[in-house]
C-alpha cells in the first residue's frame, strides 16, 4: 500500500502565511524521491478576466498545462435591454512541473483574494520500488520462457509455455502503465484552484 511521508491540510485566511512545502531532508533523500505533490486553491477577484487570463498564462510560462477547466456565470439584465455575464465562477486543474510547485503557490495571491490554500505530499517510493522489483522478476521470467520456448518440441509444453508467457507479458504492461501513470504525477503536481468573480 501506498505509504505517506506527510500529509499536511495548511488553509490560510486572506493575509495570512502560506505553509511551506518541507523540502526533502538529504540523509533520506532515497526515501523521498518519489513524492506526489497536489493542492487546492480559492481566490476572489474583481477583475475576472485579468485574472483567468494571467493564471491560464503563468501556467504555461512555468511549463505546465491545463487538464481542466469550466467557466459559469450568472446573466443580469441590464435597464438598456442588453445583458451580462456576471458573479461568474472558474475552476481548474492544473499541472504544473514539480519543482514549480511551491512557486506558483506563491505567486497566487497576485490573481486575486486568496481564501484558502491547502496541500499534500503524498510518498509513493515503497510502491514505486515494489512495482520495479516485480517488473525485474518478471523480465527474468519473460527471458526464461522465451529460452524454454526455444528449445521445446513438444506441443501441449508450448501450449502451457506461451500462455504463461502471455500472462507474464500481459502483467508487465500493466505494470509499465503504472509506473508511467505513477511518474507523470512525480514529475507534474496537480493544483485544483478555483476563482470567484466578486463585485467593489
Amino acid at each position: 500500500e501506498e505509504e505517506f511521508a506527510y500529509d499536511t491540510v495548511a488553509t490560510t485566511e486572506a493575509g495570512s502565511g502560506a505553509a511551506e512545502t518541507p523540502e526533502p531532508d538529504d540523509s533520506v533523500a532515497d526515501y523521498t524521491a518519489k513524492i506526489i505533490y497536489t493542492a487546492s486553491v480559492s481566490i476572489e477577484t474583481t477583475d475576472f478576466d485579468a485574472s483567468v487570463s494571467g493564471l491560464e498564462q503563468k501556467i504555461r510560462s512555468l511549463g505546465g498545462f491545463v487538464e481542466n477547466s469550466n467557466v459559469s456565470g450568472d446573466t443580469r439584465w441590464n435597464n438598456d435591454g442588453t445583458t451580462s455575464v456576471v458573479n461568474r465562477w472558474a475552476y481548474y486543474t492544473f499541472r504544473i512541473p514539480a519543482e514549480k510547485f511551491e512557486y506558483f503557490l506563491q505567486l497566487t495571491h497576485t490573481y486575486g483574494n486568496v481564501l484558502s490554500t491547502s496541500r499534500s505530499a503524498q510518498n509513493v517510493t515503497s510502491s514505486y520500488m515494489d512495482f520495479e522489483a516485480r517488473l525485474s522478476s518478471l523480465n527474468t521470467q519473460e527471458e526464461r520462457l522465451l529460452d524454454m520456448l526455444s528449445k521445446s518440441t513438444d506441443v501441449e509444453t508450448l501450449i502451457a509455455l506461451e500462455q504463461r508467457l502471455s500472462d507474464v507479458r500481459y502483467e508487465i504492461e500493466a505494470i509499465e502503465r503504472n509506473l508511467r501513470n505513477y511518474d507523470a504525477q512525480i514529475r507534474y503536481s496537480t493544483i485544483d484552484l478555483s476563482i470567484r468573480e466578486v463585485e467593489l
